[in-house]
């Protein structure tokens, strides 16, 4: 928000002075007063020093009598709590744009952008920026501020900073031109022209010196600096805490995608190993109809919803089976499986299991005896003994009872279980749900969608459609007609 000064009131007065001399005989000068009348009883917080500065102003002016008794009534008005300086209405300051700033650099300026470090040129800067007549600095003026300063760091120094240290050095200039301050400064535009010359020979005496004029310059790549490499905000891409969030966030991207990846090249591996997945192709997963020791590493049995499936039970054999073997064959089988799934039913798919021999039960030790068998005659010695054991175990085993499963026994008493109470019918023809609300209120004007207000089901106002609404509208507006004619006719009375 602006703040008046009583500078700025001496120097608008006198800028109408000006004015209405270089245009005698006309009315410009009461609108004018009357503006400057409204701004200043729109402006609180004169101090005494200000209003005595602007009163001398006004009295030593050359205003006519009926300007500058207006004049005096409004610093006589902002003097005191009177109800103008109580008003809504505040001053508020346009923001101003200044790209070309390297047309508006002096010949020392660029000397000591040329020589002085990062911190230093913000000093220098800020006070060309304060002498141009800037008030605040917009995002894009900042931007193009900074740029200069790297590009004549880049060129001093021959490298260039980083994105980190570039924002850094945006915010100190934004410090560093809200706490400068210079002798004297030139009046400020909203948007600069591309060089200063053309805001004319005052602005030229008040915002350069004598004996340094401005001197244009043409930074080459400066453009595409201040576009592309210039962040000025905390928010940017190309800063290391905004990259730290960016890189997470693609990291669990990438996760997803890595496995749809290696599912999708695992899909491939299995087209290119069992074949292809028509119906037509199921040669190459044929099961294999001997019973030697490759039908293990042979897919599984796969038919389609015409054909039966008949699982291959002669792979059983006297001899022992590598575990290798039995592992590759259950891993191919389900390999077949997932590849082939989506071509037939998964009720059909059967995959062959190797079938394990039963347990051997343990049998006692005291009925067994130790014998060495280490030569051929001890074999009927060894079949004595394991007919003894097999004639014990005989002995110990009692029959089993051959009982019905869950069936009472005849001497217990048995509880019966209640049964469940008949649940009522519910009666059929009323309806539960409720009526539908009418949409449509005062303040959507009777909308057929309705607004948040009379979509809710617990408004209790006036709900009416649009042809209602147009109705009380035409009704409210035919009372307040008939309110005002009675409140002019009792004035008028009075």
């Amino acid at each position: 928000m602006a703040r008046w000064t009583a500078d700025d009131f001496v120097q608008e007065m006198n800028s109408i002075q000006r004015l209405v001399g270089m245009r005698p005989g006309t009315d410009m000068e009461p609108k004018l007063v009357q503006a400057l009348q409204d701004r200043m009883a729109h402006h609180p917080g004169w101090t005494a020093d200000q209003l005595c500065k602007m009163m001398e102003a006004v009295g030593e002016s050359s205003l006519s009598g009926n300007s500058k008794d207006g004049l005096l009534k409004a610093l006589d008005d902002a003097a005191g709590p009177t109800i103008a300086g109580q008003s809504q209405v505040r001053l508020t300051s346009k923001p101003q744009t200044l790209v070309q700033l390297c047309n508006y650099l002096s010949k020392s300026g660029w000397a000591k952008l040329s020589t002085s470090s990062s911190w230093d040129a913000t000093v220098v800067v800020s006070e060309r920026l304060r002498r141009l007549g800037l008030t605040s600095l917009k995002e894009e003026t900042k931007q193009y501020a900074t740029g200069i300063i790297v590009t004549c760091q880049i060129e001093r120094l021959g490298i260039a900073p980083s994105y980190d240290d570039i924002y850094s050095l945006a915010e100190q200039l934004h410090k560093v031109f809200l706490s400068v301050q210079v002798p004297r400064k030139a009046a400020g535009v909203t948007v600069y022209p591309l060089h200063p010359s053309e805001l004319g020979p005052g602005f030229m005496k008040d915002a350069y010196d004598p004996e340094d004029p401005p001197e244009p310059r043409d930074l080459p790549g400066l453009v595409a600096r201040v576009v592309n490499e210039t962040p000025v905000r905390s928010t940017s891409s190309l800063l290391s805490w905004n990259q730290e969030k960016k890189n997470k966030k693609k990291g669990k991207d990438a996760a997803g995608d890595d496995a749809l990846h290696m599912q999708a090249l695992m899909h491939r591996f299995l087209q290119q190993t069992v074949g292809g997945t028509g119906m037509n192709n199921f040669n190459a997963v044929q099961p294999a109809r001997n019973g030697s020791l490759g039908a293990l590493q042979e897919p599984c049995p796969i038919a389609s919803g015409m054909q039966g499936v008949q699982p291959n039970t002669s792979i059983q054999s006297k001899g022992t089976v590598p575990s290798s073997l039995a592992a590759s064959s259950s891993l191919q089988a389900l390999q077949n499986i997932d590849c082939l799934a989506p071509a037939c039913r998964p009720d059909l798919l059967v995959v062959p299991v190797e079938e394990k021999d039963p347990p051997e039960q343990p049998q006692p030790q005291e009925h067994v005896k130790e014998t060495a068998v280490t030569t051929p005659a001890s074999s009927s010695k060894l079949e004595a003994i394991e007919q003894e054991a097999f004639k014990a175990l005989q002995a110990q085993s009692k029959p089993v009872e051959n009982k019905k499963r869950g069936a009472p026994d005849q001497g217990k008493a048995v509880m019966k279980r209640p049964s469940a109470k008949a649940s009522a019918a519910k009666p059929v023809g009323k309806a539960s749900a409720d009526p539908p609300l009418k949409l449509g209120c005062i303040r959507c004007r009777g909308c057929r969608t309705g607004c948040s207000q009379c979509q809710d089901p617990g408004f209790k106002g006036l709900r009416l459609t649009r042809e209602e609404w147009k109705e009380w509208y035409a009704k409210r507006q035919l009372a307040l007609a008939k309110g005002k004619a009675c409140n002019k006719k009792s004035k008028s009375k009075k």
